[in-house]
């Protein structure tokens, strides 16, 4: 499948290369738009390619050969440029369901009860949702930027821009 720019670009951060090959067969049979799929097996890989390229999903297995459980997600997330990341697990369990959207993903799903229509849907829900909310974010951090050189403008203002020193 040739790239384009409209591409969806997801990475796969799955030790299963059986499941991950299932994944993109279900992607493949299910998509509406042409994506890329780039599967890594660790998080560090993970996080390298996440550093190197700009994805529009993450999907992220919890239980990796080099990270284990809610830190796997925790360390994703705290990426510059976090893409969403959706937790695919073999794990059925509400509770760490709950508290993995409550840390960021965007979705929990469970390993073996969901289809390519129904991951597909997650993506692109994923997707509009991170596109929304950081459109509305984007002002804020504006705002907190300008509030902080306003700051830092009537400080110099006020001091001359001189640092006193206490004792």
């Amino acid at each position: 499948m040739s790239s384009t720019k409209n591409d969806v670009h997801i990475l796969l951060v799955e030790d299963s290369e059986t499941f991950a090959v299932l994944v993109r067969a279900m992607l493949r049979r299910s998509a509406s738009r042409p994506f890329r799929i780039e599967p890594v097996t660790t998080l560090a890989e993970g996080i390298e390619r996440l550093a190197d390229a700009i994805y529009d999903a993450v999907l992220l297995d919890l239980n990796l050969p080099d990270s284990r459980g809610m830190d796997t997600l925790v360390t994703v997330l705290d990426r510059p440029r976090a893409a969403p990341v959706i937790v695919l697990t073999a794990l059925e369990d509400e509770e760490m369901a709950l508290h993995a959207i409550r840390l960021g993903a965007q979705d929990f799903l469970v390993k073996g009860s969901f289809d390519g229509c129904d991951l597909w849907r997650s993506v692109c829900y994923a997707i509009e949702r991170h596109r929304i909310r950081s459109a509305f974010e984007q002002p804020l951090r504006d705002n907190e930027a300008s509030g902080v050189q306003e700051e830092a403008d009537s400080w110099k203002t006020e001091t001359g821009g001189a640092v006193r020193k206490s004792g």
